[in-house]
Formats: C-alpha cells, sequence, structure tokens
C-alpha cells in the first residue's frame, strides 16, 4: 500500500533527505504500524508532490495529498487532514481520531512605556463621569473630578467667611478673615491633599467643612498610596492580543494561515458579517499575506507583526522547540480555540479498508493507546495566554517609573524656573528708586 504524508508533528515527523523520507515517526505512524499488524499489509511512504494538504481549484482541480488519494494515484494518505464538507464530496475519511482547536501564535508580549502610570490607582473609577464627557482619557475623569472638588471647597470655605465675618471665630484665635483673600483658602483647600498644614481663619461653618475635607482627603491619599504600591510592584505581562475577537478588532497585528488549507476554506465561505467572515475579508483583499508552509508562518510571526493560525499541537511544538532553543518565551499560543476541527485518515472513495480501519481507530481509543501516544509525542509549554486567566507576573524595572522621574523633573524645573523669577522680580524692586 502507497501511503502519502506530510511532516506534521506530533503526528507525523519526519526526516527526509531531499523528497525521499528517511525516517518516520509519531502517533499516526503508530496507528499505521497497528493498522499492518492487524490486517497483515506493508506499505511504502512518499511525500505529496506539491508538498500540499489539499484544496478545490477554481478549475476543479485537488490539490496535494486529497488530490493524490481522489485521483486514485495513493491509497491512503496521513496528515493529519481535517474532515471538511468538500473534501467528503471527493475522498472518505476514517472516523476521526483525534478533534483539536485552532489556536493563534502571536510574538512575544510587549513591555510598553506608559508615562501615566502614576495615575493608574484611579483609573476606570470614574465611569459616571465618562457618560457625560466621554472625550476623556480614562485617568483623567477621576483626577478631574479631584481638582474640582478642590477648587469648590475653597470657594465655598470664602464665601462662609465672608458671610460670618469676624464673628464666632475659634481658630486660630482673633484673627481676622478679612485679611485671608479667596486664593488663599484655595490654595490651603489644595494643601490638605498634599498633607500641608492648614492656617486659614475658621468660624464654626469653616472648622465643620474642613473636617470633612480633611477626612476625604485622608481616604483619598491612603487609596492612592495603597494602589500605587500595589500597581508599581505587581506588574503583569500584557500580551498584544488575547482572544480572535481581540485581534481583528484592534488590528494590532495582521493575521495569516496557510493557504489550500481547510482553514482557507472555513474563512473564505464564511458570511462577511461574521467573525470568521472578517478574518477571511483580509486575505479576499490581501491574497499574498497567506503563506504556504508552517516554517513561513512561524517567520511571520518572529517579525512582530503577524499572528498565526494553527492546530494547537503544532503551534506548542512550534514555542517548545523555540524555548528550548533560546531558553525564553519569544512567541506564545493563545489559548483562545475558536473552532475545533476533527482529524482522519483519507481513503479513496468507496474504499474497502474504511470500515475496518475506523473499528480499528474506535479500539485504539478505547484501549487508551492513542491517550498514551499523545502523551509521548505531545508537547510541553509554558509559553501561553489565556484570556479568561491573570497574566503572567514580571519585575519591575526602571520604564514603569519613568513617568514618576518625568513628572519629578517637570516639577524640578518649574522650581528653578520660579526660583529665577524670584530673583528678577528682587532685582527689580532694588532697582526701583
Amino acid at each position: 500500500m502507497t501511503v502519502s504524508m506530510k511532516h506534521r508533528p506530533p503526528y507525523v515527523t519526519l526526516v527526509k533527505k531531499g523528497r525521499i523520507i528517511a525516517k518516520a515517526t509519531g502517533i499516526l505512524l503508530n496507528v499505521l504500524d497497528s493498522f499492518a499488524a492487524t490486517y497483515n499489509f506493508s506499505y511504502v511512504l512518499k511525500l505529496p508532490d506539491d508538498d500540499q494538504w489539499g484544496s478545490l481549484q477554481e478549475n476543479g482541480w485537488w490539490t496535494g495529498m486529497v488530490g493524490e488519494v481522489h485521483r486514485r494515484e495513493v491509497e491512503m494518505a496521513l496528515g493529519p487532514t481535517s474532515i471538511t464538507e468538500a473534501r467528503e464530496k471527493a475522498i472518505d475519511f476514517t472516523m476521526p481520531f483525534d478533534y483539536e482547536p485552532w489556536d493563534i501564535l502571536i510574538p512575544e508580549s510587549i513591555v510598553t512605556v506608559d508615562l501615566t502610570a502614576y495615575l493608574f490607582p484611579f483609573a476606570g473609577l470614574g465611569l459616571g463621569f465618562m457618560l457625560v464627557w466621554p472625550s476623556l482619557h480614562i485617568y483623567t475623569y477621576v483626577w478631574s473630578l479631584v481638582m474640582v472638588s478642590t477648587l469648590v471647597v475653597g470657594i465655598l470655605a470664602w464665601v462662609l467667611s465672608r458671610i460670618w465675618g469676624d464673628r464666632g471665630i475659634l481658630y486660630p484665635a482673633k484673627k481676622s478673615c478679612k485679611t485671608y483673600s479667596f486664593s488663599l483658602y484655595v490654595f490651603d483647600t489644595f494643601g490638605c491633599l498634599v498633607q500641608q498644614a492648614n492656617k486659614q481663619p475658621q468660624t464654626g461653618p469653616i472648622r465643620m467643612l474642613v473636617a470633612w475635607w480633611w477626612v476625604f482627603c485622608v481616604v483619598l491619599v491612603a487609596s492612592y498610596s495603597s494602589k500605587l504600591i500595589s500597581s508599581l510592584t505587581v506588574r503583569f505581562t500584557e500580551p498584544p492580543v488575547k482572544s480572535l475577537k481581540d485581534l481583528v478588532e484592534s488590528r494590532k497585528l495582521l493575521w495569516t494561515y496557510l493557504a489550500n488549507s481547510a482553514m482557507e476554506e472555513v474563512f473564505k465561505f464564511s458570511a462577511p458579517d461574521t467573525l470568521f467572515g472578517k478574518v477571511g475579508q483580509l486575505h479576499k483583499d490581501n491574497p499574498g499575506l497567506l503563506v504556504y508552509s508552517f516554517e513561513e508562518g512561524v517567520t511571520a510571526v518572529r517579525s512582530k507583526k503577524f499572528a498565526y493560525f494553527e492546530d494547537n499541537s503544532w503551534l506548542e511544538f512550534a514555542v517548545a522547540d523555540d524555548l528550548a532553543l533560546h531558553g525564553e518565551c519569544r512567541m506564545t499560543v493563545v489559548r483562545d480555540p475558536f473552532f475545533y476541527t476533527r482529524f482522519g485518515i483519507i481513503l479513496q472513495q468507496g474504499s474497502p479498508y474504511r470500515d475496518a480501519f475506523s473499528y480499528e481507530i474506535l479500539q485504539l481509543i478505547q484501549s487508551g493507546l492513542m491517550d498514551a501516544w499523545k502523551k509521548q509525542f505531545w508537547p510541553q509549554t509554558f509559553c501561553t495566554v489565556n484570556p479568561y486567566a491573570q497574566q503572567p507576573l514580571r519585575p519591575l524595572n526602571l520604564q514603569d517609573l519613568f513617568g514618576t522621574m518625568l513628572l519629578m523633573l517637570g516639577g524640578s524645573v518649574l522650581a528653578i524656573l520660579a526660583f529665577v523669577g524670584e530673583l528678577l522680580i528682587i532685582r527689580y524692586r532694588l532697582c526701583l528708586p
């Protein structure tokens, strides 16, 4: 029996010398050996002439391994090969021997410089204000409300001082409100936020107002300090995308997958207004973005411009090999299974082996041999992204404090400018007659 097969770890792992298969191992080779032992036949292995899996062309011609079986050039093809409606019209499949999700391979997580990281503790707390002014940055809402509150309390304290005048002054004793201007009330109110002493003259109503303002300031400062410490010391690695929907909507990366494959069929013939249709539309408009080998897809991911769609096991194999070679996760598998494919063994239409091989596959699954072989050949990798799980921690670095340092530098520059301004004013006053 002549068997056509493609290199596809962990199911089929080939060592090739030119177009000759020197050695073949993997889950499906164990299955094939089991077939041969049970039904007493020998086999010869070959590579598909065009090195493709097989897809239907516009002229009705089938490419790849599917085409070779369809034209009865070989009796069987091992892949594994995804079972699709179009393929089942041309060839026969055994019962599925495995189900596997399609996942996404993306570049390593990107560490970005966030100059507003010190504002992060209050991010997202002003959702009500967002409805009124949605164009503001998310960090701006709470901080704007704090500044507005400071101004309102300062104005209210000044108004109360003017209404009550010098009557009933309690603190500090016998100090007139009239000598305290509007700007000094506002500045003193702001001083509470930075934990400075409050020396404004206070009547009974003002003292009650300031007391509650101090409570507000203490709670605000304590909340900010605790959140800032936790957000700066516990930093998470943020992947470029977390799901297929995120990838399509954000367009942070372009995406690619194998041409002339079952995946291309699914995306190409999906309705344009669906998520799969939007995925396929990119390659209808730009067919040159598709790749023609797994190696090309991995190379596209390493360029940090593309995400690559493929069966989960193949992606994990690529990541595990890269991790073993370089000692770090340079690529990541996004565990967001958006489609499950069934794998079957390809046979000629009306093949007498179909029922016998399907029965043998069922026995291998029920006996636990298939699971044992999967554990033997399946790769293990920790370079993954789960969209519903907390992302891995990373150590604090200088980039996390860059915005805070810029803030300190800006304050230092303002202080120097204020110092120079004071010197110029003093010199000007000394020069006056």
